[in-house]
């Protein structure tokens, strides 16, 4: 088969079918079972190829779209003032914020369809999550909301390879999830959100999101990760299947656990690196 420039040549053996009795046939089980493994090697490969060739034409696509929108942002923002004369200013800001929200879509197509090798690292996760307090601090004391994180004491601080710049864009979109959940319940009381990480019995290490905000059934928990699915009204129902889609390349898992007015758990599983 020749797929997207690349050969991909198998050899399949012959398999004689005897259908006179049952001993005959379980003699050509093994070699059924290595024909069915030898189809699946060959079509995971041409998934794989054409994983990547449909990547390539999302770039293309996403390129020549947001060109021309970028020209209309321009355009919109030079007749500003105008409209601002005629008492239309609030015409122009939907316009400029329906082409930010249309370019925020297709950066997310792309980033779901597209995937670029990062270089990784080993990351001590007490000292990242220490970061991610510290860019939170700040906006959460702003919302009334107590932002903590549990440490675990070393020499056992849990780390994991991974690039930083994707584990960071993942925390960030679950931390403002769960910002955007508390303030959701309206409540009087101080919302609560908690970050830990801990290593696992077998090697691997988990991250868990906490927060004590309105929660969700399980329809929406069940399709939390669907590409454009979203309970926000100006949301693109893009960050949570983008954030899987991170730690699924990094052989890890994303998954949520939630009750309706108790909160919201999310919880990063991932390789540790030792």
């Amino acid at each position: 088969m020749e797929k997207g420039g690349i050969l991909i040549t198998k050899e399949v053996g012959t398999l004689q079918v005897w259908k006179e009795n049952e001993r005959t046939r379980n003699n050509t089980s093994g070699e059924n079972r290595l024909f069915s493994k030898n189809i699946v090697k060959l079509e995971n490969a041409v998934s794989k190829n054409c994983f990547s060739f449909n990547g390539h034409i999302s770039a293309d696509l996403a390129h020549e779209i947001k060109n021309p929108l970028t020209i209309i942002r321009g355009f919109i923002q030079l007749i500003k003032p105008d409209l601002e004369q005629l008492n239309k200013k609030e015409i122009g800001e939907l316009l400029l914020n329906e082409i930010d929200r249309a370019k925020s879509l297709i950066e997310g197509c792309l980033q779901t369809s597209f995937t670029v090798n990062q270089k990784t690292e080993e990351v001590d996760l007490n000292e990242f999550l220490n970061e991610i307090i510290l860019l939170f601090q700040v906006e959460a004391s702003k919302r009334n909301i107590s932002l903590t994180q549990t440490l675990t004491d070393k020499p056992s601080c849990p780390s994991t390879y991974i690039n930083r710049n994707e584990l960071k864009q993942v925390l960030i979109n679950l931390i403002k999830n769960a910002m955007e959940a508390i303030e959701e319940t309206k409540r009087e009381t101080e919302g609560r959100i908690s970050i830990t990480a801990s290593n696992k019995n077998d090697g691997s290490v988990t991250i868990q999101v906490s927060d004590n905000g309105k929660g969700m059934d399980e329809r929406t928990a069940a399709n939390l990760f669907e590409p454009f699915f979203t309970t926000k009204q100006d949301g693109t129902g893009l960050g949570l299947c983008i954030s899987r889609r991170i730690i699924n390349q990094y052989n890890g898992k994303l998954s949520v656990k939630s009750s309706y007015g108790e909160g919201t758990t999310f919880q990063i599983n991932l390789p540790g690196s030792f």
